[in-house]
C-alpha cells in the first residue's frame, strides 16, 4: 500500500501514468470533436455552392437530432421539457433560436468569407461577447468620491483580459 504522504506520481513520471479506460475514451471524443470542428468550415465551402445556408443548418440539426434523440432513448433518459419550472421554460426556445441563428450565420460566414477567416471569428466571439458584456455592465460613474467594490471588481476583470490577450 501506498504512503500517503508520498506523492502520487514521482517527478518526470506524471505522464507515464496509463488513463483509466473511460478517460481514454473521453480524450478520444473530445479530440474527435475537435477535429470535426476544425474540417467544419472545410466541408461546409465544399457544400454551400449546392445547398443554402438555411438548408446545411436544418440538414445538421436533423442529424444530429436523431443521433442524440436515439441514444437518449436508447438509455430512457430523454428530457421532458414540459416539466421545467416556469422561469426556465423561457430559456428552451431561446437557446433554439440562438443554436439556429449562430449556425446558419456561420455558413453564411464561410460563405461569404474563407473558411480560415469565420473560424477565427468564432473563436474569438466568446472574447467580444465578454468585453461588450463588461462594458454594459460597468458600475456607472457616481458622484461621490472614492472606489466601489464593484467598479475595483470590474477594472480587475478589465485588466486580466488585456493581460491574457
Amino acid at each position: 500500500m501506498q504512503d500517503a504522504r508520498a506523492p502520487l506520481f514521482q517527478a518526470g513520471q506524471l505522464g507515464s501514468a496509463p488513463l483509466p479506460h473511460r478517460n481514454q475514451l473521453a480524450l478520444s471524443f473530445a479530440l474527435l470533436a475537435a477535429l470535426f470542428w476544425g474540417l467544419l468550415p472545410l466541408a461546409l465551402q465544399m457544400v454551400v455552392p449546392v445547398m443554402d445556408p438555411y438548408t446545411i443548418t436544418w440538414c445538421r440539426f436533423l442529424v444530429a437530432g436523431l443521433f442524440v434523440g436515439l441514444f437518449l432513448m436508447h438509455r430512457s433518459s430523454l428530457p421532458r421539457p414540459w416539466q421545467l419550472s416556469a422561469n426556465l421554460r423561457w430559456l428552451l426556445p431561446a437557446a433554439m433560436v440562438g443554436l439556429t441563428l449562430n449556425y446558419t450565420l456561420f455558413v453564411v460566414g464561410v460563405h461569404l468569407t474563407s473558411p480560415a477567416t469565420a473560424q477565427v471569428v468564432i473563436q474569438t466571439a466568446n472574447l467580444f461577447v465578454l468585453l461588450l458584456s463588461l462594458q454594459a455592465c460597468a458600475p456607472q460613474n457616481s458622484t461621490t468620491s472614492g472606489s466601489s467594490p464593484e467598479r475595483e471588481a470590474h477594472q480587475a476583470a478589465i485588466g486580466d483580459i488585456h493581460f491574457y490577450s
